[in-house]
This record gives C-alpha cells, sequence and structure tokens, in this order.
C-alpha cells in the first residue's frame, strides 16, 4: 500500500520542487507553487482494494498553512473510508440474513397453519370403524393428560415464585421463616 510521500525514503519532499511518482496504474506529478516555501501538499495511492486489482484510492490534500492534516488525511483517510465500507458490507449483509431468516420462519409458519387447519378439522368420524373411535379417544385423552399436567406444573412454579418474592421483603421475611420451619400455612396476614 502507498500512502503519501513517506514511500520514497531518500527525497527531502518537502524541499523539492518538483516531484514525480510512478506506480504501479498510476503516476503522480507536483510542482511548488509561486510563493516558495515548504511543500505542505500530501497524497495517497492505494490499489488493489479489498483484492480487485481494479479497485482503487486515490486522494490529494492540500496543506493551507500546514503539513499536518494533509499529512494525517493522506496516512489515515482510505483505511478509514475502508473500514466504514467494510462496517456497512457487513450490516447490509447482517440485515439481509435477518430478512432471509425471518422469510425462512414465515414459510415454516404457514406450513404450520395449515397443519393445525388440517388436524383442526379432525379425521371425518362419520366413516371411522369403532376401533378409530377408540385410538382417537385415547388419543384425545391423552392429549389432554399432557395439558393438566403442564398447567399444573406452570401453576406450582407460580406459586414458588411468587412465594419466593414475598420472602424477600424484610417484614415477611420472619413470617415465611415461621411457616416453613413449623410446616403451617399462614394464609390472610395483614401488613401494618
Amino acid at each position: 500500500m502507498d500512502m503519501g510521500f513517506e514511500t520514497m525514503p531518500d527525497m527531502d519532499l518537502d524541499r523539492l520542487s518538483e516531484v514525480e511518482v510512478e506506480g504501479e496504474g498510476y503516476s503522480l506529478y507536483c510542482k511548488r507553487g509561486k510563493r516558495g516555501g515548504a511543500k505542505e501538499d500530501r497524497y495517497s495511492a492505494t490499489m488493489g482494494l479489498q483484492g480487485k486489482s481494479k479497485q482503487a484510492f486515490f486522494g490529494v490534500f492540500d496543506g493551507h498553512g500546514g503539513v499536518g492534516a494533509a499529512e494525517f488525511a493522506s496516512k489515515n483517510l482510505d483505511r478509514n473510508i475502508m473500514k466504514e465500507v467494510e462496517r456497512r458490507t457487513s450490516e447490509e449483509e447482517r440485515i439481509e440474513k435477518e430478512h432471509y431468516s425471518n422469510y425462512a420462519s414465515c414459510l415454516s409458519i404457514v406450513e404450520l397453519l395449515q397443519i393445525v387447519e388440517r388436524d383442526l378439522r379432525g379425521p371425518d368420524i362419520d366413516n371411522l370403524s369403532i376401533i378409530d373411535l377408540v385410538h382417537l379417544e385415547e388419543q384425545l385423552q391423552a392429549a389432554l393428560m399432557g395439558a393438566r399436567s403442564t398447567k399444573t406444573h406452570m401453576m406450582l412454579q407460580s406459586i414458588s415464585s411468587l412465594h419466593e418474592k414475598v420472602c424477600n421483603f424484610p417484614l415477611w421475611n420472619l413470617v415465611c421463616n415461621f411457616s416453613l420451619s413449623s410446616g403451617t400455612n399462614i394464609i390472610g396476614l395483614q401488613a401494618f
């Protein structure tokens, strides 16, 4: 990566009246103006961006009364621009993947809805034999037991969570400890 005049070590560029540089695929010519003094202009030439030989970044920076800003820009601007391009590219790719994922999940939701719709219509019980009806009843009972079990489990978790929250209050902590140690359930306590 060629950046700025620093790539030409044998020359004191600020004192030269003319500078001519040839790089792979570009050339540069700079001539000191009539007012004389040190050259404050800088350049950068970055070839082969993102590994592509036809992509390049060129910059010419005028010092305007001091070489510091031009020097800084010649060393950093191309790198900062490329970081921003890469950040935006990765952000766009992330958004694209997220959009595709949402689209794919919508497809699976549609498929699930079709399955549920088919299941809700259920079998045509007019055409079922006694054995089929018995199997259907067993399936319904198993589903009902599973639903009841899940509901009971969730209710017990909720009660446990509420008990934990109540016992974390300082005033109730003493009552909860008494209740747990004595094995009694205290219901209808009033705070005062």
